[in-house]
């Protein structure tokens, strides 16, 4: 029968982790206030130096000492090499203050340092990511719940990223959301339109331009029209004549598509308090060595990460028939390399996916909201979150 274990001791002082191309194992358990450390121990394998330096970061931003002890070239596979390093950190600490970290590493060195820390009578504990669960190895197994309390900074960090810019999220206006509601509730008219002001809005930052010729899109017509007298009254632009006028940079944002980020991260919000999600942003700009990417909504909840990409772009299954794949393809690969082990996507999408592409998304497993549906966002939002997987 599993019992519940009693809170973290202060006793144990010291933390003893394995890095592996995981950070989040490594990292909630450190910074869980019932766990948290002075001290953490890392052993390194060379092919885990640069992932070391950047949960070092991480770790050393909330207070917490870090050192490193190398285990060099093939040592991961050196059995007796692995408990002796462990043996060194049982030596200059007392083993009572001690705890190993078993998630990261290979199988091996699990197995190496677990027996030392048995022969010292330390403790070792091991983090289900999936269940939120830190299971103590002791006599007899015991499982406690890690608590939420990770910044998405921070947990970026410890996978390498910098946060390097994010939107400002104002309050929305009755005007937006009568906006909101209306481009929800018209797709069917309102998507040629749609289309025709998201060119304008594209072809307007190419030119680096606050207003453009309507007639550059093509041919007027009645559902552009009202489509531009809706975003007018949501004061986001002004129409004199045959040229539009944005109001700002943002504002030229939110008419080429800004617009469903907003409404998303809207929905997000609203559900904060309910959903008790942990931390979120929107137009998150992340880098890493020199490469950089933006993710549209992203937030923590039970120590997990979510990503929502939003498109109210055409998927032009003639023109471009990769298009919808591709941005399935990169949502996946972005948040696999952000989010670690639980992570989770999803994309709303304005305009609807083929039958072969809505095939591609369940099997990146990616919640796929789209059309029509997005009348029910919230729905899909609660129960993307909850579900177990």
């Amino acid at each position: 029968m599993l019992e519940s274990t009693p809170p973290f001791s202060p006793r144990h002082a010291v933390q003893l982790i394995m890095v592996s191309d995981q950070a989040a194992p490594n990292l909630l358990p450190a910074l869980d206030p019932a766990m948290k450390p002075k001290q953490i121990v890392m052993l390194v394998t060379d092919r885990m130096r640069a992932r070391a330096d950047c949960l070092s970061q991480a770790f050393t931003e909330a207070g917490i000492k870090v050192s490193m002890a190398h285990l060099g070239a093939g040592a991961s596979t050196d059995y007796e090499n692995i408990q002796k390093t462990v043996y060194d950190v049982l030596e200059t600490n007392e083993p009572t203050e001690v705890a190993l970290n078993l998630t990261g590493g290979t199988k091996l060195m699990a197995i190496a340092a677990r027996s030392a820390m048995q022969d010292s009578g330390a403790r070792s504990f091991y983090v289900d990511i999936e269940s939120g669960d830190l299971i103590w190895l002791d006599d007899p197994i015991a499982h406690q719940k890690l608590k939420s309390t990770v910044r998405l900074s921070s947990y970026l960090k410890a996978y390498g990223f910098d946060v390097h810019s994010k939107a400002e999220v104002p309050g929305v206006p009755v005007a937006q959301q009568q906006l909101f509601t209306t481009l929800v509730n018209d797709i069917g008219a309102l998507g040629h339109a749609l289309t025709q002001l998201n060119w304008l809005g594209q072809k307007a930052e190419r030119d680096d331009t606050l207003s453009i010729p309507i007639s550059e899109a093509g041919a007027s017509n009645q559902n552009l029209d009202a489509l531009i007298a809706h975003f007018e009254r949501a004061e986001m632009i002004e129409r004199r004549g045959d040229t539009l006028y944005y109001k700002t940079k943002g504002a030229r944002d939110f008419c080429k598509g800004g617009w469903l980020e907003r409404l998303v991260y809207q929905q997000v919000e609203a559900l904060t308090g309910p959903l008790a999600i942990r931390d979120k942003a929107m137009g998150l700009e992340i880098k890493r060595d020199s490469v950089r990417n933006e993710l549209d909504v992203a937030f923590l909840h039970a120590n997990r990460f979510f990503v929502i990409e939003c498109k109210t772009a055409l998927m032009d299954h003639q023109t471009r028939p990769n298009k919808a794949n591709d941005t399935v393809f990169k949502l996946d690969n972005i948040a696999n390399r952000v989010g670690g082990l639980g992570y989770r996507t999803m994309l709303v999408s304005y305009r609807s996916f083929s039958k072969p592409e809505e095939s591609l998304v369940r099997a990146l497993n990616v919640r796929l909201v789209q059309g029509r549906d997005i009348k029910n966002l919230e729905s899909h939002l609660r129960d993307w979150v909850s579900v177990q997987r």
